[in-house]
């Protein structure tokens, strides 16, 4: 005997229609407003801590990572602008030119970096709870200024 033969479908005519909402419904209390604003206190500290938790948590993998790699980096980034640098003297013969574009590839690079670096701060500046921090205090002003007004 299967599970399935035994399942049977819900009768359309049993099923009940939900209650109406009431539009006409005073807005919350006091008390709910204080419910409700530590129940957003309390999920903001869970997002805090997840999100402080994936930081902290891929920090040691980052570090190591960056130990590991930057030698090989290093100098093969140092192996492509003395090739770069040789084309342009074997094309040009002038040695000022070579040594301009040895230092345009640096700076190049520099610049990179600093922009990556830019974008990896902004991640781990956890921009999710700010914007939720920033959310709910407009939300507790208005809702404590309406409640103020009401009184």
């Amino acid at each position: 005997m299967s599970v399935k033969a035994d399942e049977s479908p819900p009768k359309v005519d049993s099923i009940t229609s939900a209650d109406p909402v009431l539009p006409d419904l005073p807005p919350p209390g006091l008390q709910e407003s204080v419910v409700l604003a530590l129940d957003f206190i309390l999920a903001f500290v869970r997002l805090f801590k997840a999100e402080a938790s994936l930081a902290l948590s891929a920090l040691p993998a980052l570090v190591v990572l960056n130990i590991v790699r930057l030698p090989v980096y290093l100098l093969t980034w140092i192996s492509f602008s003395i090739l770069v640098a040789t084309g342009m003297y074997t094309l040009t013969g002038s040695i000022l030119l070579t040594a301009v574009t040895f230092f345009i590839l640096q700076l190049g690079l520099a610049l990179l970096l600093e922009r990556q670096i830019r974008k990896t701060r902004a991640v781990c500046s956890m921009p999710e709870s700010k914007k939720n921090m920033q959310m709910a205090i407009a939300s507790l002003k208005e809702r404590f200024k309406n409640e103020q007004g009401n009184s």
